[in-house]
């Protein structure tokens, strides 16, 4: 599977391409349990869009209580599939 989306970014980023200003964009993975701790700290519930394996199961070893598929997944069965085989909404 490739990269989510394809063709130009929208404005201010149109220079690049959409698959360019994800990579520029993506939260790290090894920053997630620092931002669940702080989340949690303030009170709130943390979540976050998942994309693939590995980034569910980074997920999972924050305990995220739930998953978002971001528009761009909504067909991509295989990783509903893992979502929903954590039992989480």
């Amino acid at each position: 599977m490739g990269l989510r989306g394809d063709g130009p970014a929208p404005a201010p980023w149109d220079s690049m391409t959409l698959p360019e200003l994800y990579t520029m964009l993506h939260t790290p993975l090894e920053w997630l349990p620092s931002l669940f701790a702080e989340a949690l700290g303030l009170g709130l519930m943390p979540f976050a869009s998942v994309f693939g394996k590995r980034s569910l199961d980074a997920l999972e070893a924050c305990r995220c209580p739930l998953y978002k598929i971001a528009k761009p997944e909504r067909h991509n069965s295989a990783l509903i599939l893992m979502a929903r085989a954590t039992l989480k909404p």
